[in-house]
């Protein structure tokens, strides 16, 4: 149900997809919560921690989104994906997909990557 965050101005936080987190944890006071969707009929919602903390909920129908909007929506989100950065810990061939298997029960310390075209 949970969409973006925002202080005033475009959104610039992502904080959760999936249904609102009880407690709610929402970075900052002043929040906006846009909301697209829901699994639920009649979600819940953790009224008195969000009326406390000022947030404004925004239900946002897909169906009703101009499409210059959705298209301005594709266009930041891509431009954000350019600037992420995923860290890359191993790269290995298929023979050794054991050894990534491991590398990665192993922990944190980037993504291991198997090359199939190796």
């Amino acid at each position: 149900m949970l969409g973006a965050c925002e202080r005033q101005g475009p959104a610039s936080e992502v904080i959760r997809v999936g249904e609102l987190p009880d407690p709610l944890v929402v970075p900052h006071s002043d929040g906006v919560i846009a909301a697209f969707a829901s699994r639920k009929e009649r979600p819940s919602l953790p009224f008195w921690p969000m009326l406390f903390e000022n947030h404004v909920i925004r239900l946002v129908g897909s169906d009703d989104v101009p499409a210059p909007a959705k298209a301005a929506a594709v266009r930041e989100a891509t431009a954000a994906a350019a600037h992420l950065v995923i860290p890359v810990a191993e790269v290995l061939p298929p023979g050794e997909t054991a050894r990534a298997h491991d590398l990665v029960d192993a922990g944190p310390g980037g993504r291991v990557l198997v090359d199939v075209t190796r």
